[in-house]
C-alpha cells in the first residue's frame, strides 16, 4: 500500500504523527517529512501524548483547552497557499475551540471545532462557514479549502460520493503569516483553545491535485482506522464529529 510520501510525492510539506511520540507532556512534535517541530517551551501549556488513545490502538495528542502548539516558519508562510489535513481522535468541548491556524495577531485563517457538534472554516473578517454535515455521529471527514479570497466546504461521504457544498466570496484579502498554531488561534488568546486530541496532522502544497488530497485523507481514514470520510473538494470558482474523526482543509494564498 502507497505511503503519503508516495501519494504526495514533492507536494507533501509537512506530516505530524502522534506515533512519533512517547507518552508525556510534549514540548515539541516534529514532523517526518522536513523536520518541522510544533513546540511549546511553557510546560503547563504543554499537552499530552497518550498511548492507545480510548483504546484505538493509536497515540493522540490530547489537549485540554488551555495548552497549544506553535512554530514560526517561513516554509509555512500562508501566503504561499496550503492544503491542511488533521486527524481528530476526539473533541470534548461543548463550546467552540480552533484546532488550528495561521495567526498574524489581527488577521487570521482557523479550523475549529464549532462546539462538538460541527467543524467551521472562518477568516478574521468574521466570515464562517459550518460543514453542512453535523459531526453528531462518531467517525466523518470534512473538508475545507481558501483561495483567494474564497472559503469552500464541501462534504463527501464513504464512497466519495458529493453530498452538498458551501461556498462563500466575501472573505477579505488573503494575508502573509509565518505563524502556524495547533490548538490555539493564536498565543495571546487564551479562550476558544483546542478541548480535544488529535492524531496527526498534515500539510501539502496548494498546487496539489485533488485526488492527490483525496487519496491521502482516504490513507490517513485507513492509518488511523476512521470509517467514514469527507476528502479534498474541487476548487472555488474563480480562483463536522467526535471521536475519531478525520477533516480535510485547505489554505490557498
Amino acid at each position: 500500500m502507497s505511503t503519503l510520501q508516495e501519494i504526495l510525492d514533492t507536494d507533501l510539506i509537512a506530516f505530524w504523527d502522534a506515533g512519533d511520540l512517547s507518552a508525556g507532556s510534549v514540548s515539541s512534535w516534529t514532523d517526518q517529512e522536513n523536520s518541522l517541530a510544533l513546540a511549546q517551551a511553557t510546560a503547563g501549556d504543554q499537552p499530552e501524548c497518550v498511548a492507545d488513545f480510548n483504546s484505538s490502538g493509536f497515540n493522540a495528542v490530547e489537549f485540554d483547552g488551555t495548552e497549544y502548539l506553535s512554530i514560526n516558519s517561513a516554509t509555512l508562510n500562508l501566503a504561499a497557499g496550503f492544503v491542511v489535513i488533521v486527524a481528530v481522535a476526539d473533541r470534548a468541548a461543548t463550546n467552540p475551540t480552533t484546532i488550528c491556524s495561521w495567526d498574524t495577531g489581527s488577521s487570521y485563517i482557523r479550523i475549529r471545532d464549532d462546539g462538538g457538534i460541527a467543524y467551521r472554516f472562518q477568516d478574521s473578517g468574521g466570515l464562517g462557514i459550518l460543514t453542512a454535515l453535523n459531526s453528531s455521529n462518531s467517525d466523518d471527514v470534512v473538508s475545507f479549502r481558501y483561495q483567494s479570497g474564497r472559503i469552500r466546504i464541501s462534504n463527501l461521504d464513504s464512497a466519495g460520493n458529493l453530498e452538498n457544498t458551501v461556498t462563500a466570496t466575501d472573505t477579505g484579502t488573503p494575508f502573509s503569516s509565518n505563524e502556524f498554531f495547533v490548538g490555539t488561534r493564536d498565543a495571546g488568546l487564551s479562550s476558544q483553545r483546542f478541548d480535544g486530541a488529535l492524531y496527526g496532522l498534515l500539510i501539502a502544497k496548494a498546487t496539489t491535485p485533488q485526488w492527490r488530497i483525496t487519496a491521502a485523507a482516504t490513507k490517513l481514514r485507513d492509518l488511523y482506522d476512521v470509517d467514514d470520510y469527507d476528502p479534498e473538494p474541487s476548487l472555488p470558482s474563480g480562483g463536522g464529529s467526535g471521536k475519531k474523526a478525520l477533516m480535510a482543509g485547505s489554505c490557498i494564498g
